[in-house]
């Protein structure tokens, strides 16, 4: 399996992604749900021992002031990953959970100073790796401005965002992650079309409780009390703790799935799709973006960018996934 670079804002649905996902080359962090220092904070506690820090970017729109809900849906998924409980950590991991509070993160590369840096550095080392958004495009849109060649060196781009083919809940009828920086989203897919690169659209087509149903008994399992037990470095690529850090990503999946069961149908698809694309029914469709509200829109072809739109995921393999990845040793 080729090497995996992952941006996110960390809430939720986020932790149990990168918990699903083989230990990526390289995670940075973006604001989004969560701001981009939280979020960092975050993947620092459910992934400790990981190294390298580097600021992400928040982006321009906030959706707090702009709809009643979001002020308290921030303020629950901050106090549900403060709460879940995992194993006390090193003293002298209190500075480096301070650093990420302060500056944001990027872990998996040294020697940069921030996200976009770390992003352009780790696609010139590791050519040919897949890179996995879950959250605002803000972080690569930066890569982009300052290295336009960056996504040459990608075999492939999977964006979870967008709602191409039924509205989203954001203003305008757009998704959240394509909302909170629509200039960033809007230069990411031109720049994906202009580079060839391959990009995998999850967009709300799939990633939505209607068109996914995870049964109530695989969700119970799930949801079972495990214990944690934290190996010296959970995301390690390698090593003698592979074993334990694969025990211990599972139960940090399940805890974070027994807090927010829904979060089983946002951004662990994304996971999904690295682990098994098969699963998944794409079709291609050339997507516009519009670049001050965010609204993703089929157009005709030879506009906007080429695509390719998950607009169906086997659920009965999405369950086998899920047990294979999360309840197996």
């Amino acid at each position: 399996m080729r090497k995996t670079f992952v941006d996110t804002d960390c809430a939720i649905d986020d932790g149990i992604a990168l918990a699903l996902l083989p230990p990526p080359a390289l995670v940075t962090t973006v604001g989004g749900i969560l701001t981009a220092q939280r979020a960092a904070v975050s993947a620092h506690r459910l992934f400790g021992g990981l190294s390298a820090k580097a600021a992400g970017l928040d982006p321009p729109n906030e959706f707090s002031p702009i709809a009643a809900w979001a002020a308290g849906y921030r303020a629950r998924c901050e106090r549900m990953l403060d709460d879940i409980a995992v194993p006390a950590r090193e003293a002298e991991d209190a500075p480096r959970a301070r650093e990420c509070a302060e500056h944001g993160a990027a872990f998996g590369i040294a020697g940069h100073a921030d996200a976009a840096s770390a992003l352009i550095a780790a696609v010139a080392l590791q050519p040919g790796a897949t890179l996995v958004c879950l959250g605002p495009l803000s972080n690569v849109a930066e890569a982009l401005r300052r290295e336009p060649r960056v996504l040459h060196g990608l075999s492939e781009l999977i964006i979870l965002g967008g709602a191409v083919r039924r509205p989203g809940s954001a203003p305008h009828g757009a998704e959240w992650n394509m909302w909170f920086d629509p200039a960033a989203a809007a230069r990411v897919f031109a720049a994906a079309a202009a580079a060839g690169t391959r990009l995998v659209l999850l967009s709300n087509d799939v990633a939505n409780d209607d068109a996914i149903n995870v049964h109530a008994p695989l969700v119970r399992a799930l949801c079972e009390p495990v214990e944690c037990k934290l190996p010296a470095a959970p995301l390690a690529p390698a090593g003698e703790d592979r074993a334990a850090a694969r025990a211990y990503r599972q139960c940090v999946a399940r805890r974070l799935v027994a807090l927010q069961p829904e979060a089983l149908t946002m951004d662990p698809l994304a996971a999904a799709l690295v682990l098994r694309p098969s699963i998944f029914e794409l079709q291609l469709a050339h997507v516009c973006v519009d670049e001050r509200t965010g609204v993703t829109a089929e157009c005709a072809a030879g506009r906007g960018t080429a695509v390719q739109l998950a607009v169906r995921i086997d659920c009965g393999e999405y369950e086998r996934l899920l047990r294979d990845e999360l309840l197996c040793s």
